[in-house]
């Protein structure tokens, strides 16, 4: 069973760049860009999850009228704008709606199993972190795991391989988790597969 850890950004003060993504909207940042903070490499996208659709909507006309962006990309998942200052990507995500923990735990890899994100707290707004309790441990040592319910397992397997030419791999446990989702997966459609995965 998955465990989630709590922190404040006060701890983990790598996060705080991003405070910036995070003005005038009610979305929450995660997936793979703190897999890259914390591993000191370039950020090229932010991903933005939402908890419904009018929160997404909010910050569609947010970002679209925003100066500062401009537009990248949309298909039915997500729409794209970059920072011009900055060339960062910001993903507005409406594949899945849900709150930080909903989101993070549908996931596939530990690794990108981390959110940024607005909690009250004695009334009063604060950031938060919630992450994997196996997030650090597993970027430390470069390895790939992943839980026995895998949503989308032809993205894993493929997004696996991509994760293989930056030195990471799948743990034992996890080709085992892996193969047996496969077995069961239609490959009628592998392209189609691959698009819908999910961080």
């Amino acid at each position: 069973m998955q465990q989630f850890l709590k922190e404040s950004p006060l701890s983990l003060t790598k996060v705080r760049f991003l405070d910036h993504y995070m003005i005038n909207h009610k979305g929450f940042i995660a997936g793979g860009c703190f897999k890259n903070i914390f591993s000191n490499q370039k950020i090229k996208d932010i991903d933005i999850f939402f908890k419904c659709e009018a929160d997404y909507s909010e910050a569609n006309a947010y970002f679209k009228s925003n100066e500062d962006y401009i537009f990248s990309y949309e298909n039915a998942n997500t729409i794209s704008y970059k920072n011009k200052k900055t060339n960062i990507r910001i993903e507005l995500i409406r594949k899945h709606y849900g709150t930080p923990e909903d989101i993070i735990s549908i996931f596939d890899f530990s690794i990108t199993k981390m959110a940024y994100f607005r909690e009250l707290k004695d009334d009063v707004e604060a950031f938060t972190i919630l992450f994997h309790d196996k997030f650090f441990q597993d970027l430390s040592c470069k390895k790939l795991c992943l839980e026995k319910d895998i949503m989308y397992p032809i993205s894993t397997f493929e997004r696996s391989f991509r994760y293989c030419r930056y030195g990471f791999g799948l743990c034992k446990e996890s080709k085992e988790n892996l193969i047996n989702a496969l077995k069961n997966s239609n490959t009628d459609d592998i392209s189609s597969d691959l698009y819908f995965g999910i961080d």
